[in-house]
């Protein structure tokens, strides 16, 4: 809206005044001094409507906004929030036809709207009617969902009041009539034509009265007719009782906006919200009614049962604070103002604790009545103080509060028990232990039970089950509708308490019975878990992130006995506190790489230097090693913890609070050791594989989609599929359970399904075995604030079991394979600002960091810590991709699309956080950007799986094709048309220059002099590009599969002629026949190729031949030699085997040399290659003790070679090695140098694997 737009300039103060400025023909024109600082700025659009609020300090409203979410449109500049503050919340809404508890009484009702008048207690409630009756609502969750005929009321505005008018249109109302000598005789007046005014008062709760007045003889008099409940029954009296208004809502589904207004200090302020100004008009006035009087009286309460000072009922079970002491902004803390300790006599005199100061209104005054429990209907507070002649309370949102007439002041106390061993457990009930028959106080109506216990982060519970009953039970006495009281832990340096959870139980025998003995027992409410072991059927009442207290309020909550010999279990949930003293108890998978399922710290105390660890803290009947390491833990081995209590080591995990993969019950313990230090114990467990129903390969992060006839016949029949891991869903109209990964796979992840069918439930174990090389969308890492864009992705992989007809190599999938040109999954994480940082955990023995690349993105810097900590690599990689200075790199200055920038080997399987920081290339840069695509994890099982093997994938090997690159050869038509002088040349300068023909050769016809270093220091770092019309030749031993891309448009190319189009540009692995491998790039954008996944076979690249590099050479436009048309001579092939041994003549290692010629005729095998052979095949850690002699040997004839090795000394590594731990200059540097001044200009190569990243 152009009409909004204002211009400002910055004053030398920092302030911004407005200048004048119009808007015309597309441009904003204002004058300005030159060099100041400017804005030009949209104005908030004026708000249609207005509205005045008026609050008190200490009090909000709310207001709500039918059918539109407006947080987003919330304009609070000109709000001071010293004078008030504005909350604004979407409220999503289910459609309501009901009515519903107007939970701010008085304040809540509007004027012409219908309600129902309701009381009663917590066992049955009733509406008043319109003929002065009661009618039984039921009420749940604050809600009546119907009226009951003649209930309705409207209240309609009278003056400064209301009168009650039914569904008839008549009025009823409270009167009061004065007699001579009875005195004042109260009436509930229905049907009455005339409306009468009736006074609503009430913060939740209200009283309903009416002002009466008559003359008499001398005098007026006046009193108050109340509308009053009891009994069931409605009628008129002089006092009142607790009302409630039921207001009625009608609403269809959808979305609200609740707006809570809360007066801080008195004042006027406003907020904007949607097209709304709201006017809050904030006062600061004690109103009518407020409690005055010079001193305000705390009285001290434990439930109903009064509480003193000192143990003797002679002194004072209250306190007055004087107006004076209070006088003072602040006011004073209450629980200064009375005794932490105190007392009540309860069959003796029993010691208390300060719980918490409550204000009650006159409706629910704390009395020594039977069964008086008023700790859950009132308001706490923490400071009072004189304010404004009146006597105010400030609750723990720290707002204050204005006392009214007739409230009460309370201090309710707690006695703590020793119920529980590890924590004080406060409680406000008293009752009857259970080491002897209970007293029969109940008056026929039973007793029922109440057992405390605390559960470790193992879900060892203590006490144990089977000691429950005698040592953490209380028994009370039972009445309808009695609640469990108040539980409060107390949090102490040793424990603290993370939940508390409420379990339901009945007692085992003598259920008729009034009384409880010292035999009883319980059965506790148990739930089957994924495992099918049993846990308690708990519902959490409270947990740590609620942010308040640890506590059970009974009544609050409403957890209520339903009869007598009923029992409830509070079980308590404790962290131990860390400190140096303490002992750890870890739980492994073993079969995740050592991965931590759970671990728990022991917390044990002692003194001086009589350490305790489980060398000497540890009893078992088993022996106990002293010296670290493995041993057998028996099942009942414990150890005593600072508490004193006997604490064990629960064997059984699918109880615990895991993953949900370690509660399927698929994981067996397999056995435990201690640490060197005695401080640690580890207990360790294996996944059963043979007890999963089904598996599935997973070598993307995308989902996957499991036909629920993968596990049953009947699918038809199937009602839901249900499951305690929040990573499977399931879709009932296609009969698909889906899976998704959430996070990167550290091993097979192990789920339980449920399959439900009408009365009958079955139970299966699905796996998801990661592949030996899975990619991972950039989503899986988390990232800082500054990324933008990253996601998992979106769509499924293929469903393939092990060893499926139909599954795809592992590294490939339909989902990519079908993508065009761009970002894989069509998602990036983009960071345009320096210091970004992401992070991400694998479990494996290497990964691949992609990026979309530009000629200017930016670099990225990486750590890679292994799981004891260790940085293991540190690596700068530049991002970008620009052409070098030779035409071996023109035509890379491009868009690339998922780039291997970081290409690592790490090796050793272990788990592995990488953290990559966007950094800058040169200290002059101000601004670049990184995109960070993907992420390949390789090796996080064993290569060795029976899965793998029945896949064909078993035990791969990976090697980066740029790697194995032995030559790059300068190809010129003018110097010849002949494939066979070419390809002969070709091996000749490769021996010449590399002593081996075992590697790869791009052949190409526009390289030129200086190639080499150019594709060293400019080239991709971890892949090769193929521009239209070069090749790459490759021999290996075994089968491949080979990664290839389309890098930045699509690619024609050819695999041994084969013939095919490639358009995505997601790194994937593609099948090719043959152990020699030519790949063509024939048209289009470059090719991009990656690494070569060869399986079968040690991964090694085999020698090339004249015959091998043929094809490609033909492919390139060259023609084979013409030769004469005569008969050809016998050819036959002559043979060196050479022979490694060592010192013993023990064979080491074997190959071959061949060379083919005519019959009759003699090959020499050079010292050189014989050498060069020998070299390529010595085992890891030997070297040769010998050097090699030329051979001959005649065509149709074999030759022995033997040659000896030993074992090589160590030696430090070099600094500058490749990832594959040898060092560039050690493995080729030495020949190059050697052969370096005989190489001829016509020849360029490149050499080894040197990693930039």
């Amino acid at each position: 809206d152009t009409s909004l737009l204002h211009a400002y300039v910055q004053e030398a103060d920092g302030s911004y005044v407005e200048v004048s400025g119009a808007y015309a023909d597309g441009k904003y024109t204002y004058t300005a001094p030159h060099f100041s600082v400017q804005v030009l700025a949209e104005a908030a659009k004026a708000a249609e409507n207005t509205q005045r609020v008026e609050v008190n300090a200490g009090s909000s409203t709310t207001i709500t906004v039918p059918g539109v979410d407006l947080t987003g449109s919330v304009d609070d500049s000109a709000l001071d929030t010293g004078i008030a503050t504005v909350d604004v919340q979407a409220k999503e809404s289910v459609a309501e036809n009901n009515w519903q508890l107007v939970t701010n009484g008085a304040a809540g009702i509007v004027p012409g709207e219908q309600y129902l008048i309701v009381s009663g207690n917590s066992g049955s409630q009733y509406a008043l009617t319109s003929g002065g009756g009661a009618s039984q609502v039921s009420i749940s969750d604050g809600k009546i969902e119907s009226a009951p005929s003649g209930t309705v009321f409207t209240l309609v505005q009278n003056g400064n009041g209301y009168s009650l008018q039914d569904s008839n249109g008549r009025y009823l109302y409270p009167a009061a009539e004065r007699g001579f000598w009875s005195g004042w005789n109260y009436s509930l007046e229905t049907n009455q034509n005339s409306a009468q005014a009736v006074t609503i008062n009430g913060n939740s709760s209200v009283t309903i009265s009416r002002s009466v007045s008559e003359d008499g003889w001398f005098e007026t008099y006046t009193t108050n007719s109340y509308v009053r409940y009891r009994n069931r029954s409605f009628s008129a009296s002089d006092s009142s009782s607790n009302l409630y208004l039921f207001h009625k809502v009608e609403t269809e589904a959808g979305i609200n906006t609740e707006i809570t207004i809360s007066g801080v200090s008195e004042g006027t302020t406003s907020v904007t919200i949607g097209d709304t100004e709201y006017q809050i008009v904030v006062t600061d006035q004690a109103p009518s009614g407020a409690l005055t009087g010079n001193n305000l009286t705390v009285e001290y309460w434990i439930t109903n049962s009064g509480v003193h000072e000192q143990e003797n009922t002679n002194s004072p079970s209250s306190t007055n604070i004087s107006r004076q002491e209070a006088s003072g902004t602040e006011g004073v803390a209450i629980a200064d103002q009375v005794p932490e300790t105190a007392y009540s006599n309860y069959d003796g005199w029993v010691e208390l604790h300060f719980w918490q100061a409550m204000r009650l209104d006159s409706q629910n005054h704390q009395s020594g009545d039977s069964g008086d429990d008023e700790t859950a209907d009132g308001t706490a507070f923490t400071r009072v103080r004189w304010h404004n002649n009146a006597w105010q309370y400030m609750t723990e949102d720290g707002l204050w509060h204005y006392f009214m007439s007739g409230d009460q002041a309370v201090a309710y106390y707690m006695r703590h028990t020793t119920i529980t061993t590890e924590v004080t457990t406060a409680m406000k009930d008293w009752g009857y232990a259970t080491d002897g028959q209970t007293p029969d106080t109940s008056s026929g109506q039973g007793q029922v039970a109440l057992t405390v216990a605390v559960v470790y982060p193992d879900n060892t519970v203590s006490p144990a089950e089977r000691d429950m009953y005698a040592r953490s039970t209380t028994i009370f006495n039972y009445w309808a509708g009695r609640d469990i009281g108040i539980i409060a832990p107390l949090n102490n340096s040793e424990y603290e308490v993370s939940k508390i959870t409420v379990t339901d139980g009945a007692r085992d025998r003598n259920t008729n019975s009034n009384t409880w003995n010292a035999s009883d027992s319980i059965n506790w409410e148990k739930t089957q878990t994924d495992s099918g072991s049993y846990w308690y059927d708990e519902t959490e009442v409270w947990n740590k992130d609620m942010g308040t207290e640890p506590m059970v309020n009974g009544k609050a909550s409403n957890i209520v006995f339903t009869g007598k010999n009923t029992a409830k279990l509070v079980l308590i949930y404790l962290e131990p506190v860390q400190n140096d003293n303490n002992l750890t108890v870890n739980w492994v998978d073993d079969s995740n790489s050592g991965a931590l399922i759970n671990t728990m710290p022991v917390v044990v105390r002692y003194e001086g230097s009589n350490e305790i660890n489980f060398f000497n803290g540890l009893k078992q009947d088993s022996d106990v090693p002293q010296t670290g390491g493995s041993f057998t833990l028996d099942d009942d081995a414990y150890i005593t913890n600072s508490s004193g209590v006997n604490q064990t080591f629960n064997k059984d995990i699918t109880v615990m609070d895991v993953d949900p993969q370690y509660r399927s019950g698929l994981y067996q313990y397999s056995g435990a050791d201690l640490s060197e230090d005695g401080k640690t114990l580890t207990l360790h467990y294996t996944l059963n594989a043979e007890a999963l129903n089904v598996r599935y390969i997973v070598d993307f992060g995308l989902p996957v989609q499991v036909p629920v006839s993968d596990l049953v016949d009947n699918a038809d029949q199937v009602q839901s599929v249900t499951s305690s891991s929040d990573k499977i869903s399931y879709d009932g109209s296609t009969k698909t359970i889906t899976y998704t990964p959430s996070e990167i796979l550290t091993g097979i992840d192990a789920v339980t399904v449920r399959v439900n069918y009408s009365g009958n439930t079955q139970r299966f174990s699905v796996g998801f075995v990661p592949a030996t090389n899975v990619y991972y969308e950039e989503g899986f890492a988390n990232y800082s604030d500054g990324w933008t864009g990253y996601s998992k992705g979106s769509g499924t992989q293929q469903t393939a079991a092990p060893g499926a007809e139909n599954a795809n190599q592992y590294g490939y999938d339909a989902k990519y394979a079908d993508e065009s040109n761009g970002a894989s999954n069509g998602t990036q994480a983009v960071s345009s600002a320096y210091g970004d940082s992401a992070e991400l955990t694998f479990t494996g023995t290497g990964i691949d960091i992609y990026t979309n690349s530009t000629q200017d993105s930016g670099r990225l810097f990486a750590t890679v810590t292994n799981d004891a900590g260790s940085i293991v690599k540190v690596v700068q990689v530049e991002t970008a991709l620009k052409d070098g200075t030779t035409g071996a790199t023109e035509g890379q200055a491009v868009n690339g699309y998922n780039v291997p920038v970081i290409s690592l080997d790490l090796g050793t399987r272990d788990s592995y956080t990488v953290k990559l920081t966007h950094m800058k290339t040169t200290a002059e840069d101000e601004s670049d950007t990184v995109s960070i695509d993907g992420y390949r994890v390789y090796g996080t099982l064993e290569g060795d799986r029976p899965a793998y093997a029945s896949d064909g994938e078993a035990n791969p090997t990976y090697v980066e094709l740029r790697d194995q690159v032995l030559a790059a050869l300068k190809v010129e038509p003018s110097e010849s048309q002949y494939a066979e002088q070419i390809a002969k040349n070709t091996l000749s300068q490769i021996y010449s220059t590399a002593g081996s023909t075992a590697g790869a050769v791009v052949l190409s016809s526009s390289y030129k002099d200086g190639d080499v270093q150019d594709l060293l220091d400019n080239g991709p770092k971890n892949e090769l590009y193929l521009r239209a019309g070069e090749s790459v030749v490759f021999k290996v031993d075994g089968s491949a599969q080979v990664g290839l891309k389309a890098l930045n448009a699509d690619v024609n190319y050819t695999v041994n002629d084969n013939e095919a189009e490639l358009t995505s540009s997601t790194d994937m692995y593609y099948k090719v026949k043959g152990s020699s491998v030519t790949i063509t790039n024939n048209s289009g954008g470059i090719l991009a190729i990656t690494k070569v996944k060869v399986l079968g076979g040690a991964g090694t690249f085999a020698a090339l031949t004249e015959a091998d590099l043929m094809p490609a050479l033909m492919s390139l436009g060259f023609t084979a030699e013409e030769t004469p048309d005569t008969p050809e001579a016998a050819k036959a092939d002559a043979t060196a085997n050479i022979i490694l041994t060592d010192a013993a003549g023990s064979e080491l290692a074997s190959t071959a040399l061949t060379a083919n010629g005519t019959a009759g005729k003699t090959h020499t095998f050079t010292a050189a290659d014989i050498q060069a052979a020998a070299e390529g095949i010595l085992p890891e850690g030997y070297e040769l003790t010998g050097e090699a002699s030329d051979v001959e040997v005649a065509y149709g004839e074999s030759e022995t070679v033997e040659l000896q090795a030993e074992k090589a000394e160590e030696e430090a590594p070099d600094e500058d090695t490749d990832d594959n731990g040898g060092s560039f200059f050690e493995k080729i540097g030495n020949a190059v140098k050697n052969a370096w001044n005989t190489v001829v200009d016509a020849v360029t190569g490149f050499f080894g694997s040197l990693f930039r990243g």
